[in-house]
């Protein structure tokens, strides 16, 4: 390795022979740790050396480019240092965060606090923190600087480059993990001219946008972004004041919850975690409070598969058991003529078959590996309506979704996921749930 420094310190100590043992884990520490010098030198051979693509000027590095970029990081990265720094993955509610129990094998995206600073979402938005502490295999002081994609760039149908790399990726989810990948970067290949120790060249090796040690965390203020494997949860992180009051108020009693309340609770405890403020104020923790772990678990298993999306030609949806009990007791109010359908027939048809052909084959094997993003909670209007097809001399009562936007947006999510184009597949579609006709059949309902 050469151009390595060696302090003053270090010289007059070896010259007096008093060189300890704390001199030379520093001095070792020293010799195997080249820091940015080191990073932006091993980019460039990279560069150089074709992983970045031929004729690389900046851009996306590809996938192995997106490898060398993680490799350089890995082999110049103060991992120590970095090992101080608190991540956490925001989501949109405490749903999504359980969806990511058991998946430390994933990389996950988090925003990096330094010790004893708030745990707040940073400008990347999200009401609810998973607080996770794992290896930081590359990190940004501007997210924007990796771009590293959501789950559905890497799970897609086409994943992150083809149909069968989206398989392999799907097989990696179950085994080793899924890894991201950054997709911009800028070109390092002549910056191999830097010299170590030379005032203007370390400037230059550190001016960029990775988080390598302490020397190159530089906050912006834009969202900063760590990748980080092997993860393990540390805690919940809740950023809303109202419901931060109703976890405390019910501290004592968390099986009265309900809403996002009693999520938080629950997927608390299923992971073995304290609920946090986001000045790190410890609100509430399961072993403390005394829930049962099997009464629980029975409530997770509930809530994972209260609502389920199948694809059976259509794309459709079935709603959790509260919801069918509502959609039941509306049966009181229609006329003798209507015939109820049977309780597991209630669905809401997200997309019609003729649609999602193209996409055929990608949606089967999605349903088929329970890989197909979870939907939103639905909400209902209060009272049932009557549709009538005079043409085909059919009658059907309906239910309706309240939160259609939710659902349209989810459906172009889906599409989107398996290739298709992002714009509403079924523009006239008003989602809602039938719940009688003129024959029980759930065939004979109105379209």
């Amino acid at each position: 390795m050469q151009g390595t420094p060696v302090d003053d310190a270090s010289l007059d100590a070896i010259d007096q022979e008093e060189i300890t043992e704390a001199l030379v884990r520093k001095y070792v520490r020293t010799l195997l740790t080249e820091d940015p010098m080191g990073f932006v030198h091993d980019l460039s051979a990279a560069t150089k050396g074709g992983e970045f693509g031929e004729e690389f000027f900046g851009g996306n590095p590809g996938k192995s480019g997106g490898r060398a970029i993680k490799r350089a990081f890995e082999a110049n990265a103060d991992h120590q240092w970095l090992s101080t720094i608190d991540t956490v993955h925001w989501a949109s509610d405490a749903y999504e965060v359980i969806g990511m129990s058991g998946r430390g094998k994933d990389e996950l995206s988090a925003v990096m606090s330094l010790p004893g600073e708030a745990l707040t979402p940073r400008g990347r938005g999200g009401d609810v923190g998973l607080w996770v502490k794992g290896r930081i295999t590359l990190a940004a002081n501007d997210q924007d600087a990796l771009y590293t994609g959501s789950w559905k760039d890497y799970m897609g149908a086409q994943g992150d480059g083809t149909p069968e790399e989206a398989d392999a990726n799907h097989h990696r989810a179950k085994s080793s993990g899924v890894n991201k990948r950054p997709t911009v970067s800028k070109d390092y290949s002549r910056y191999d001219k830097l010299e170590p120790g030379e005032e203007y060249s370390e400037k230059m090796a550190k001016n960029i946008p990775y988080v390598l040690d302490q020397s190159t965390w530089n906050p912006t203020s834009k969202p900063n972004e760590a990748l980080v494997d092997n993860w393990k949860p540390v805690g919940i992180i809740v950023a809303r004041d109202d419901v931060l009051d109703s976890i405390k108020a019910l501290s004592d009693t968390p099986s009265e919850a309900i809403g996002s309340s009693k999520e938080l609770f629950a997927t608390a405890t299923e992971m073995g975690v304290p609920i946090f403020d986001t000045d790190r104020n410890e609100v509430w923790t399961p072993k403390e409070k005394g829930v049962k772990e099997t009464i629980v678990r029975e409530y997770i298993k509930a809530l994972l598969t209260e609502q389920e999306v199948k694809y059976q030609g259509i794309l459709k949806l079935m709603p959790s058991p509260a919801i069918a009990s509502s959609v039941s007791s509306l049966l009181q109010q229609l006329p003798p003529e209507a015939i109820p359908l049977p309780d597991d027939k209630f669905h809401v048809t997200l997309a019609h078959q003729s649609v999602l052909k193209p996409y055929k084959k990608q949606l089967k094997q999605l349903s088929k590996d329970g890989m197909l993003p979870p939907p939103p909670a639905v909400t209902l209007e209060g009272t049932a309506e009557e549709r009538a097809d005079e043409a085909l001399d059919r009658k059907s009562w309906v239910v309706w979704v309240s939160n259609q936007d939710e659902l349209k947006t989810y459906v172009q999510d889906v599409i989107q996921l398996v290739g298709g184009p992002l714009r509403d597949p079924e523009p006239s579609r008003r989602f809602h749930i039938s719940i009688a006709n003129l024959t029980g059949n759930p065939g004979d309902s109105v379209r």
